[in-house]
């Protein structure tokens, strides 16, 4: 599947460059801020193809995410898609996900275009998040008290 990814990426002459082929669900692309990356997915499993926006990473991590999930109607204005806002607090991963339930990756003669749909991702992804996830300031995050000490 990857491979096949990678050959459109070169034959579409995109700006991404193809990425080494492992025999994993995901392929990676750097977004420009450490910890945090753009990410194609395959789930075979349950028939589906996925891209995401990840960050991984202690405290930063949930502060990028709360940062961007304030702008989430003008992000998913901008992407003209609704996404999953996994902020997954109690792990080490946070996940902005745009899923597509009727691209199956079984389907090798669908390859093309589920290709063609996580390239376009790719680019949209980057256009919308690069900018505001290089010059975001965790500083700006006030995180929520989960719990009001007893008095």
């Amino acid at each position: 599947y990857w491979t096949a990814f990678n050959a459109y990426l070169i034959d579409n002459d995109s700006d991404f460059k193809p990425r080494k082929v492992r025999p994993n669900h995901w392929m990676n692309f750097n977004l420009g801020k450490s910890n945090v990356w753009l990410a194609a997915l395959v789930n075979t499993k349950s028939r589906i193809v996925s891209f995401e926006l990840a960050m991984n990473g202690e405290e930063n991590r949930l502060a990028i995410f709360n940062l961007l999930e304030k702008e989430k109607d003008a992000i998913e204005e901008e992407l003209g898609l609704e996404l999953v806002w996994d902020e997954n607090p109690e792990k080490k991963m946070s996940r902005i996900i745009a899923h597509n339930h009727s691209l199956d990756p079984h389907d090798i003669k669908a390859w093309h275009e589920q290709h063609k749909w996580l390239h376009q991702r790719l680019q949209d992804f980057r256009k919308t998040f690069g900018e505001r996830v290089r010059t975001i300031d965790i500083g700006d995050w006030e995180p929520e008290l989960s719990e009001v000490e007893d008095e």
